[in-house]
């Protein structure tokens, strides 16, 4: 699964700070990333559900929690490695940034690293740096980057993982038996920690993800993926992917763009919606686009759900209740395209 390659990736957090050096007193308190800065929660999965859960929103909830294992994994892991490196004495110091390495891996692995990190008590940025063993710092290559910011409740900060790095090097990439990836992912957050607002935000630039053994073929292109909070717990989330649905026998081997979307009131009632799109000519659906839009009342029980036609005849378990019910209209889910 995509979570396994990216989960992989925080075993870099873990063999960086062995080889780091001597406990050092002098240690700097940067802010450090938390799984909570980052974890996503959509109305069902934080309630009992009252009633039947439409499809839409079991769709958001998986991929959410999904999210949430590896990007929270990320940060729990990236956190504690920039946690110990800051008790740990750099290597040099060179300017703001306090540098350890380059380092081999010590387990033998074809595979060096180096970390720098800057900052204090109200901010920090680290980057790490990989190469094969033995590499000079101008052989390496940055994987990953991190920034954060503390001001009062608020925290602020962001990571980025490049996949192109990681694929060329045997190391991290030879764990993957037949699967394939490349481009970036980028995750930006930004959370009260004294109220309900949190947004957080992931942007996809070229990455893809191959998996043969799993049937796992997704291009994200330059697709995004939201979760937005406000301090009430009103909210909205977002996904999109391309990806082909010839084994659900809905289209043949072409990809189709797919979009979750959902948006839920402070009383975490709301609306959600499936999108399978040809675009710009591309896709090979059965019967062209597929829609399925669902309304959720309080408790996240399912009001109202629709699928469009001819998709509605083939599956006419899908449909049930009336529009009328629902508290929002569809223009809440229009906030992203």
């Amino acid at each position: 699964m995509l979570r396994r390659t990216l989960c992989h990736l925080s075993l870099l957090a873990a063999v960086t700070v062995p080889a780091a050096g001597c406990f050092w007193p002098q240690g700097v308190a940067t802010p450090v990333f938390t799984q909570e800065d980052v974890s996503m929660d959509t109305p069902s999965s934080t309630l009992r559900v009252l009633g039947e859960k439409g499809e839409v929103m079991e769709l958001a909830e998986d991929v959410s929690q999904d999210v949430n294992r590896w990007v929270g994994h990320l940060a729990n892991s990236f956190g504690e490695m920039l946690e110990e490196l800051n008790a740990t004495a750099p290597t040099e110091v060179d300017g703001d940034w306090r540098i350890y390495g380059p380092h081999n891996d010590e387990d033998g692995e074809n595979a060096s690293w180096l970390a720098r990190v800057s900052g204090d008590e109200e901010a920090a940025a680290f980057e790490v740096l990989v190469g094969e063993r033995g590499a000079k710092v101008s052989e390496m290559s940055v994987v990953f980057t991190g920034q954060l910011a503390v001001d009062g409740s608020m925290r602020n900060g962001g990571f980025t993982i490049d996949f192109d790095v990681i694929s060329k090097l045997e190391a991290l990439a030879g764990e993957y038996d037949g699967e394939e990836f490349g481009g970036n992912i980028s995750v930006e957050f930004s959370r009260d920690i004294d109220t309900k607002y949190k947004y957080v935000d992931l942007d996809f630039d070229n990455f893809w993800y191959v998996d043969p053994s799993e049937d796992e073929d997704l291009n994200y292109k330059e697709e995004a993926y939201a979760y937005h909070r406000e301090n009430d717990g009103s909210g909205v989330f977002h996904f999109a992917t391309w990806a082909p649905f010839q084994e659900e026998g809905w289209s043949g081997p072409e990809r189709e763009r797919v979009t979750v979307d959902m948006a839920w009131n402070r009383k975490d009632a709301g609306r959600a919606r499936a999108q399978i799109l040809e675009v710009d000519g591309q896709g090979d659906l059965r019967h062209g686009d597929l829609m399925l839009n669902e309304c959720f009342g309080v408790g996240s029980a399912l009001t109202w759900a629709h699928l469009n036609e001819p998709y509605a005849t083939e599956y006419p378990e899908y449909n049930e209740g009336e529009e009328s019910a629902c508290v929002m209209a569809e223009d809440a889910l229009n906030g992203f395209e």
